[in-house]
């Protein structure tokens, strides 16, 4: 009688793992639903972040900060 060739087991198959989702498009998209006040404070909050600190949207913000910070305190004002 043969000796019998040992049985080895199939190798489990490891998931591989599921990616990162996309980061968002643009500030605007994250603050999509809100009203003029909330977008407000959001695009501001977004623009914060720094995957958004270079996107064009955030370009608007900024200069809006700027103005609303001059008029508060007319001695930032050039």
């Amino acid at each position: 009688m043969a000796a019998a060739a040992p049985v080895t087991a199939a190798p489990t198959p490891v998931p591989a793992p599921e990616p990162p989702p996309p980061p968002p498009a643009a500030p605007q998209a994250e603050c999509a639903g809100r009203n003029f006040i909330a977008m407000a404070q959001c695009m501001v909050n977004q623009c914060a972040k720094a995957e958004f600190k270079s996107h064009p949207q955030c370009d608007a913000v900024r200069k809006q900060q700027r103005i609303d910070e001059e008029k508060r305190n007319p001695s930032m004002a050039n």
